[in-house]
């Protein structure tokens, strides 16, 4: 146990949050009390932790941050990366792009890059913009057929010929690690079959969690009108939180606001929450991904979201874009791709 603590920066990390403490706990009894025994799990758990020093950590209060959507990122990470070596043979991870676009490339060589953070195999399929809709379903089906992936990801957008619909419908659930299809929602609403977890929504709860923000009975925002916002709302409700969604011309937005103990907006327009909107206690989470032009940037553009660009003199907690939910986003992936192969081979 204590090698593993020293070796494995997850676990230590996971235990340092209150949300997490319970759930290290059931790691210790499931993985570790068989070989150990009861005594020195109590042993272990007496040197690290109190329960003076618990009881403090659950009533510690939110303090103002900035959320560094790259920390949370690199403790899934991590766990990943620990997981993987344990594997006779790495996980997959399957990116289909579409076209040229500078910016799309750029996503795409994020979800790379954390592949090989993680040991997880990274095999890219590029397409032309013209590839006809019925080509590219053709070349998905060949890539299902083979069985050699076990996540496969479609960058968004496609080009406007291609229904986005169609492709999504084309991903069988076992591999459809961004959970965005509809069928795959439907089974996230009815169980806990996390690989079907919209990977963003899901981001939005990592980012609750690590925070110790509990959502229970709170009055929960959730701006816009599109699925993300839909499974965001979703995954609060199941965590009993009152939800109230709107779009991103509502009149009593400001107010809604105001009155909101957690605020997660994906309406795709840039400023719309204003930082004076934004409490002590409030944590705002923004989920949106607006492309401007900016010459200043080297790639000749900038993404933004819907919080106003300045935020000096914020208070509460604040994930902005980007450095945000970004980060964790493409973490959850790759932890579905990984949790896809051990189904697989009936590790879990």
């Amino acid at each position: 146990y204590k090698q593993n603590c020293s070796e494995n920066s997850f676990l230590v990390e996971k235990a340092l949050s209150q949300h997490y403490f319970f759930e290290f706990l059931q790691i210790l009894m499931d993985q570790i009390l068989p070989f150990v025994g009861l005594s020195a799990i109590f042993i272990c758990l007496k040197e690290h932790f109190s329960i003076d020093s618990i009881s403090k950590l659950a009533s510690k209060p939110v303090k103002p941050s900035i959320v560094k959507g790259r920390k949370i990122a690199n403790i899934i990470k991590n766990y990943i990366k620990s997981e993987v070596q344990m594997l006779e043979s790495p996980p997959v991870f399957g990116a289909i792009l579409v076209g040229d676009k500078e910016n799309d490339a750029l996503y795409i060589n994020f979800k790379k890059k954390a592949c090989e953070d993680t040991g997880i195999v990274f095999q890219l399929y590029k397409f032309p913009e013209s590839i006809s809709q019925s080509q590219l379903l053709e070349e998905i089906e060949t890539i299902v057929l083979s069985e050699e992936v076990d996540g496969l990801f479609v960058q968004f957008p496609l080009p406007d010929h291609i229904s986005q619909l169609s492709v999504l419908q084309s991903i069988p659930i076992e591999i459809d690690v961004d959970g965005f299809y509809y069928p795959s929602c439907s089974v996230f609403k009815e169980s806990n079959f996390s690989s079907s977890i919209p990977c963003m929504a899901q981001a939005c709860l990592e980012i609750i969690d690590f925070y110790n923000v509990e959502v229970f009975q709170k009055r929960c925002l959730v701006v816009g009108d599109n699925p993300n916002s839909e499974y965001a709302s979703i995954l609060l409700l199941k965590r009993h939180a009152t939800v109230t969604m709107v779009d991103g011309t509502c009149p009593d937005l400001e107010a809604l606001s105001i009155s909101s103990d957690v605020i997660i907006t994906v309406a795709n327009i840039p400023n719309l929450i204003k930082r004076d909107w934004i409490s002590d206690t409030t944590i705002v989470i923004d989920m949106s991904q607006s492309v401007i032009d900016d010459d200043s940037k080297r790639h000749g553009f900038r993404v933004v979201g819907d919080l106003e660009t300045s935020l000096q003199g914020v208070r509460g907690i604040v994930s902005k874009v980007p450095g945000g939910i970004g980060p964790i986003t493409v973490a959850l992936l790759l932890r579905n791709t990984l949790e896809n192969k051990q189904r697989k081979i009936g590790c879990i």
